[in-house]
């Protein structure tokens, strides 16, 4: 069986200033997305606490905004610890069978990655259903699902 596959590994837009990595979920036909915000603490700097902003938006318009952290929900560390083993694409080689999904759920991952001691620089992946980004995704989401609090986190 050929899996449907779109993915890109490309130098990305910048993420926000208050976010330094995010992951989602998006159906086109549907213009719905669910997305999740690792956040950047005050001033920058990682502290003990790590939150997480959950947003899901239809049709561009935002519907629901909910939060986690790492001292109320153990899965946030988790989500963390997951960055690093992000399931990279290979190469496409010329001559390698190629299907094309054009609609169905799409799936990101946005950070900053660099080797070593080299400044960072924004990178996007993204897939389609089926991939091993996909499931990464999902199952970041499963694991946070029980987490989310209306309440931002103080």
């Amino acid at each position: 069986m050929l899996v449907a596959l779109v993915l890109q590994a490309s130098a990305a837009q910048p993420l926000p200033r208050d976010v330094w990595a995010s992951l989602s979920s998006s159906v086109d036909l549907a213009h719905t997305s669910e997305t999740v915000e690792y956040l950047r603490a005050e001033g920058g700097v990682m502290k003990d606490t790590i939150t997480l902003r959950f947003t899901a938006r239809r049709q561009g318009e935002v519907l629901k905004v909910m939060w986690t952290d790492s001292r109320t929900c153990p899965a946030v560390a988790e989500a963390v610890d997951a960055l690093r083993s992000v399931p990279m694409p290979t190469p496409v080689v010329p001559g390698d069978p190629e299907n094309i999904i054009l609609h169905g759920v799409g799936y990101s991952v946005r950070f900053n990655g660099r080797y070593g001691s080299e400044m960072g620089v924004p990178l996007e992946l993204r897939s389609n259903a089926g991939t091993p980004l996909a499931a990464w995704v999902s199952d970041i989401f499963r694991r946070l699902k029980p987490c989310w609090s209306e309440t931002r986190p103080s």
